[in-house]
């Protein structure tokens, strides 16, 4: 469907029970918390009943499991307004039971033939929320969800678990996908951006290795030059199961980017003269490109200070003295001046202050 004048969305109609379902990567800057999920949406009416739906999906955990989740009944109490875009928090997933790394599946089942609302739910969009190692200098991710076949053979489309989507590189096939990704302010500038996959072999084999194949090109806006990455190979030690694993990180030059420039990625499996290559298919779940970030230093600073020494007072007075106060025009800081008189040679008196000499100053003059 759309909102507005060309607003894509996908539309939940009353009285039938529809479903869909969508996979993200949890990001590598996650650092603790739960993943709270929001829905953006709208609607085509004015009924004020509740929008139910059934939740459910699983986790492929890049320690090896794949784990099941719900279904929960979730009732989104909506606007009763048409044509008017919300937000509501719709899903969390709990705190330990994922990982960065780790790919989720959420399915979401709207109860049209039950639930209370006459309303077509016209879904515009997914946001999750999560406490991420940003603030104390850590990562910036990029999660690579939309890919492109090239002049090489592309993959095949497979699952792991019950419905978690992969695209799979078979043995002997150089198949390969593209991405692009636009690298971001906040990355430090220094630091080379990576890239980590997160996958299964689809048979379990001995002690094997994968060969990734990653090239590429670079549109730098800020030199105005696009900049071809030379090909690299790296060989991924893959695990004797069919178990979900992660790469180590995959660099890239530093040099050849900067911040706002847009990198197209190229990812392959390669077969030529690797030792012993897995015989399985190599089932890639989800891509992430990782740029560090540098801290966010908290303000501190130093700051000086003075107070105005107040009226004084007389003491000790030996021999001749005469004192006065006077006001002088000249401005500045000063308000009153201090003068003494003295008619005998060996006269004296001593003055205090209340109130406190600038720092780094012993004497008054």
């Amino acid at each position: 469907g759309t909102l507005g004048t060309d607003l894509g969305t996908i539309d939940f109609a009353n009285g039938v029970d529809e479903s869909q379902k969508f996979e993200f990567t949890v990001p590598s800057d996650y650092e603790s918390g739960d993943l709270v999920i929001s829905v953006q949406y709208a609607v085509t009416g004015t009924s004020a009943g509740t929008v139910d739906f059934d939740v459910s999906g699983e986790i492929a955990q890049v320690a090896g499991s794949i784990n099941a989740f719900g279904p929960t009944a979730i009732a989104l109490s909506v606007v009763a307004t048409a044509a008017t875009p919300d937000e509501l928090a719709f899903f969390t997933i709990a705190a330990g039971s994922f990982n960065d790394g780790d790919r989720i599946r959420v399915q979401f089942e709207r109860q049209g033939t039950t639930d209370s609302n006459s309303n077509t739910f016209q879904l515009l969009g997914f946001t999750i929320v999560y406490i991420g190692t940003i603030a104390t200098g850590g990562t910036y991710t990029r999660i690579i969800d939309l890919t492109e076949d090239t002049d090489e053979p592309a993959p095949t489309q497979g699952t792991v678990g019950t419905d978690l989507d992969t695209l799979d590189h078979p043995v002997g096939s150089d198949a390969e996908q593209k991405f692009t990704v636009t690298v971001p302010q906040e990355w430090d500038g220094i630091s080379d951006p990576v890239l980590k996959i997160t996958f299964a072999m689809s048979t379990a084999v001995g002690a094997s290795i994968v060969r990734i194949g990653t090239e590429g090109e670079v549109a730098d806006v800020a030199a105005g030059v696009i900049t071809v990455l030379t090909p690299q190979v790296t060989d991924v030690a893959v695990p004797a199961t069919t178990d979900v694993d992660r790469t180590a990180s995959i660099p890239f030059p530093a040099a050849s980017f900067s911040d706002g420039s847009v990198f197209v990625v190229k990812v392959a499996r390669r077969n030529t003269g690797v030792p012993s290559n897995h015989t399985g298919d190599l089932q890639i779940l989800g891509y992430e490109m990782i740029f560090n970030t540098p801290a966010l230093v908290s303000g501190g600073g130093s700051g000086s200070g003075e107070d105005y020494l107040d009226q004084f007072v007389y003491g000790n007075v030996t021999g001749t003295v005469v004192a006065d106060v006077d006001y002088p025009a000249f401005g500045g800081d000063f308000e009153t001046l201090y003068s003494m008189v003295s008619s005998s040679a060996a006269a004296r008196v001593d003055i205090a202050f209340q109130g406190k000499v600038p720092d780094g100053f012993t004497d008054i003059n």
